[in-house]
């Protein structure tokens, strides 16, 4: 698992990330139906937003949260101190710390573009599920390359990105597959699609881009070639995405499978 945004700020970045509309867990999870009893995994945790919101909107009695980063889970302990039912573990998802037969639900939530093997984690979904148990995998598909714009530099330096970048940002059209090649069964999808096309929606995602931006700036020098390729780039993204007539998107899919 290679996570290009390891940093310390990537929580709050996050944070802030979760209140724009186009990030909305509310949505996401708008369609699920848990009960208080049921036993739930957060497989990849992050700073522990997720599992938050799974307490207090379902009022559950036991959240299981796991992430590779000890940052995080440090993080996520601090942030959730008032929050004495979930039980946070440092875990590569690979692998996961928990027998077989567990849980009611996994919820693998904006982690699947980061996985270097997504089967070998869905089979541990699988293995970790009940017997009807479901997971539920959310991700995007575009998010960030979705731009398009008359100026040719942007879009050379995007292409080039676009090939040495280590993350998967188109990973959402899969995940149907990934539920489908470890057997799981009624599986359903729907994906939507969120438009950044008013001034308020650019100005939030655009603090959003820049701290994507800054953290991954070493990554993205390498590929682009240095940093002052770096810096050109990131002054042109930021500029080309403010301009009301260039189109900037991207998909959301959410895939849900049954054991």
């Amino acid at each position: 698992m290679s996570y290009l945004l390891e940093h310390r700020d990537e929580s709050e970045r996050l944070e802030q990330q979760n209140k724009q509309s186009a990030y909305s867990i509310e949505e996401e999870l708008c369609y699920l139906s848990i009960n208080p009893n049921d036993k739930v995994l957060d497989a990849g945790c992050g700073a522990g937003t997720l599992s938050r919101f799974l307490i207090d909107k379902f009022n559950l009695h036991n959240v299981s949260a796991c992430d590779h980063s000890e940052i995080r889970i440090q993080q996520a302990k601090v942030k959730s101190k008032n929050y004495q039912n979930i039980h946070f573990s440092q875990a590569n998802i690979e692998m996961l710390p928990y027998e077989e037969e567990v849980f009611d639900y996994v919820i693998c939530r904006l982690v699947y573009e980061y996985l270097d093997r997504p089967i070998e984690v869905t089979k541990e979904f699988r293995r970790v599920l009940k017997p009807g148990g479901k997971a539920y995998l959310i991700d995007v598909d575009g998010l960030f390359f979705n731009i398009w714009t008359s100026n040719q530099k942007l879009n050379t330096l995007l292409e080039k990105l676009k090939r040495g970048i280590s993350i998967d940002l188109f990973v959402g059209r899969k995940l149907p597959i990934f539920l489908s090649e470890t057997n799981f069964s009624n599986i359903v999808w729907n994906a939507t699609v969120h438009r950044f096309n008013n001034h308020e929606e650019l100005k939030q995602e655009r603090i959003n881009n820049i701290d994507r931006l800054r953290f991954s700036k070493d990554a993205f020098s390498k590929i682009l070639g240095g940093d002052e390729v770096y810096n050109e780039f990131m002054e042109l993204y930021l500029e080309e995405m403010m301009n009301m007539n260039n189109t900037l998107f991207f998909n959301k899919i959410i895939a849900v499978g049954q054991k």
